[in-house]
């Protein structure tokens, strides 16, 4: 069999995998293409783009996390490939609930910057991360929410407070004190957890603009960005700086 009829041959065989998008035909189209050298992935890859519903043109974008991890050589239909105009703005989101808060990108899961700096500024908290790119952002409890939470901490039977109590007994404290050394134990080690809802975010800064980012570094420095525990970034944000402080500067 003379190797034209055997292309050609592959070729059919590849054309008889009618569904584009199934991966039994992307194995087909890479193992042909590699065998005979028809170019059958590329084709295979423009007809998996064809066949992709078209999104709204205005929740078109493209993530900056797939253009710094991404890879420039692979093909258009590959999740992994580093090129612009692939991805968009849906309700849908890294967390799960996140989609009830606002759109999430396709590609990396993060909270639109949009909405990201419009709950800032309301006063959501932003969580911290080892990450230098990355955080998180939780609505605040209400004062009755706290208080519920605070409630349930009272009361239960085997819990710290019961266990502060019953030490404070045995160790002959007074009422006053066992009380003084509970409300001491929720101010700093139970209520900093308790402040922020289960309603959460993810929020990659690298979607942020350079506008955003200084608006951003200008509500830090104004003290107006509610930071979670521990109260600080323990690792900073890649796009801000921090002056040093007098005593470094001598």
């Amino acid at each position: 069999m003379t190797e034209e009829i055997q292309r050609a041959q592959a070729r059919e065989m590849y054309a008889s995998l009618l569904d584009v998008s199934s991966p039994e035909r992307a194995g087909a189209a890479l193992m042909i293409d590699v065998v005979y050298g028809t170019g059958t992935a590329g084709e295979w890859a423009a007809a998996w783009k064809d066949a992709q519903p078209r999104p709204d043109p205005a929740l078109v974008q493209t993530c900056p996390r797939r253009m710094q991890e991404g890879s420039p050589v692979a093909p258009a239909g590959s999740p992994y490939a580093a090129r612009e105009g692939l991805d968009t703005w849906r309700a849908q989101g890294g967390i799960i609930g996140q989609e009830k808060i606002g759109l999430g990108c396709s590609w990396c899961g993060s909270l639109h910057p949009d909405r990201f700096m419009e709950l800032v500024r309301e006063g959501w908290v932003v969580g911290p991360t080892d990450k230098t790119y990355k955080c998180y952002l939780g609505r605040n409890r209400t004062e009755e929410e706290i208080a519920e939470r605070k409630a349930e901490w009272l009361s239960a039977a085997n819990g710290i407070y019961a266990t502060i109590v019953r030490l404070g007994e045995e160790a002959r404290k007074s009422p006053d004190v066992i009380e003084a050394e509970a409300e001491e134990q929720w101010q700093a080690r139970e209520l900093p957890f308790v402040q922020v809802s289960s309603q959460k975010a993810k929020f990659y800064f690298q979607h942020l603009s350079d506008a955003q980012k200084r608006e951003f570094v200008d509500l830090l420095n104004a003290k107006a960005v509610k930071i979670g525990y521990p109260g600080h970034f323990y690792t900073r944000p890649f796009f801000v700086s921090y002056e040093p402080r007098e005593a470094d500067k001598s």
